[in-house]
């Protein structure tokens, strides 16, 4: 699973480069993911992602996405989702993130992200993305986040997740992201 408290590990049965060997994202102890450390972690479709650009991606001030059918977060038209300041993402409030209708989510200028503003990650399929509860990304019945519908995810600036410069993190073909509820 991927906690913001003890992360475990990014299987990729299909992936290549990161394995359930790496455990090279924890929030706990790496707490980024670097181009350096990772170089990128690669789908036989999505792609790729580095961190070249990125700075870090923390998992511990997230708190929790989880995705029991999300079946995709799509970042296409977002400008870049920030989970550093980011309070956390309620599905109550949410019904769903869409990029579309976002622009940018930042906990900045947010602090939550709501249905009203939002759009694509439905709090009716998804059960609770709360910071409050467990602070992880459950991939068991997420289905997928997949990139070919997203777009991308990049970190161009550090300390957020942009859309722009990665390839796509698709969870088809890969599996790359396992999660457990715990």
């Amino acid at each position: 699973m991927i906690t913001a408290q003890h992360v475990g590990m990014i299987t990729a049965k299909h992936v290549g480069v990161i394995t359930a060997h790496y455990a090279v994202i924890t929030a706990q102890h790496a707490g980024m993911i670097t181009a350096q450390h990772v170089g990128m972690i690669t789908a036989q479709h999505a792609g790729l992602i580095t961190a070249q650009h990125v700075g870090l991606i923390t998992a511990q001030h997230v708190g929790m996405i989880t995705a029991q059918h999300v079946g995709m977060i799509t970042a296409q038209h977002v400008d870049m989702i920030t989970a550093q300041h980011v309070g956390m993402i309620t599905v109550q409030h949410v019904g769903m993130i869409t990029a579309q209708h976002v622009g940018l989510i930042t906990a900045q200028h947010v602090g939550m992200i709501t249905a009203q503003h939002v759009g694509m990650i439905t709090a009716q399929h998804i059960g609770v993305i709360t910071a409050q509860h467990v602070g992880m990304i459950t991939a068991q019945h997420v289905g997928m986040i997949t990139a070919q519908h997203a777009g991308l995810i990049t970190a161009k600036h550090a300390g957020m997740i942009t859309a722009q410069h990665v390839g796509m993190i698709t969870a088809q073909h890969v599996g790359i992201i396992t999660a457990l509820v715990q």
